[in-house]
């Protein structure tokens, strides 16, 4: 029977409290792997770049050479018609006509042109057009698995902040602490909850362009385009949602983590998230009721991240 998408979560927040190795077995392979979600779409970004050239240097291939053909038929056309002329005023009646006739056959072959060169531009800008959705879709799927990559490096950059903390607390064998490896660890989390609000900046720039071309698509009566870019903008307007919501996120579990570096933290919280990172929960249970709430407020906030991480997997 599949897990449940609720049931998936929790196993995924206690895992991380676990560890790594128990977060491994949690984990259904490739399905919540962000850098291979990222490197499958920055693949298929590739693969649409390769498509898509093959397909604009075939329309505009067409487009051209039909343009060559109107072109030398036009100019055909006008030689035949001055060779006409000059029959006729020689009095060569009879290849004056000869002419003539030749020009209105070179001119039907000439309208045939003109109409299948309108219609090859026209395809050539509805490829351009598909193109640009194409792309701008995988933009989006790119950002949203760069988004993805962020948050789920921040939550493992936390679980090891969780770690330097304990260690912090009681000391190593030797005496030393290891507070300039925990402090390396939130400057991490630091530049990688920046890289997640350059994405959200850049998504909500895209958001804002959509906006612009609709309305411009509608004041111009391109009724069909304002739709594909209403669409389109709907969907960058979700991303977004979910990026705004994991960046306040990142931003509130950073400062946190860096408070319970700092050991602002009560001593409990961190001897019951050892007891649920050994999977005792149950066991272990804070006797002061104040220390217990600062506690789930904690372990909410640590799961804040995950929750963002997972939200566009379940």
């Amino acid at each position: 029977m599949a897990t449940s998408g609720q049931e998936r979560f929790w196993q995924t927040v206690r895992a991380w409290l676990a560890g790594a190795d128990v977060m491994a077995r949690y984990a259904t392979p490739g399905e919540e792997d962000p850098e291979a979600l990222l490197s499958r779409a920055q693949q298929e970004m590739r693969e649409l770049h390769a498509r898509n050239r093959d397909r604009a240097v075939r329309a505009i291939t067409q487009k051209n050479n039909l343009q060559q053909i109107v072109d030398d038929t036009q100019k055909r056309i006008e030689t035949l018609q001055e060779k006409a002329e000059l029959a006729a005023r020689r009095g060569e009646e009879e290849m004056a006509g000869k002419f003539r006739a030749e020009a209105a056959t070179f001119a039907e072959v000439l309208e045939q042109s003109r109409q299948s060169l309108a219609q090859a531009v026209e395809a050539s800008e509805a490829i351009k057009e598909a193109i640009r959705r194409e792309e701008q879709r995988l933009r989006l799927k790119t950002s949203q698995a760069m988004a993805l990559r962020t948050q789920w490096k921040a939550l493992q950059l936390q679980q090891e902040l969780v770690r330097v903390a304990r260690a912090s607390r009681a000391e190593t064998a030797d005496g030393t602490l290891p507070r300039e490896r925990g402090h390396a660890l939130l400057s991490q989390a630091v530049r990688q909850r920046d890289e997640l609000g350059e994405l959200t900046e850049r998504t909500w720039r895209e958001v804002e362009s959509l906006r612009e071309k609709a309305i411009l698509a509608r004041d111009q009566g391109r009724e069909e385009t304002e739709r594909a870019l209403l669409r389109e903008m709907e969907q960058a307007e979700a991303a977004l949602v979910t990026m705004r919501d994991a960046l306040a996120q990142a931003v509130e579990v950073t400062s946190r983590a860096g408070e319970y570096l700092a050991g602002n933290l009560p001593a409990a919280s961190v001897a019951y998230l050892e007891a649920v990172g050994a999977d005792h929960a149950a066991e272990a249970e804070p006797e002061d009721p104040a220390s217990y709430a600062l506690l789930i407020g904690f372990a909410l906030l640590l799961a804040a991240l995950a929750l963002g991480a997972l939200w566009l997997l379940l």
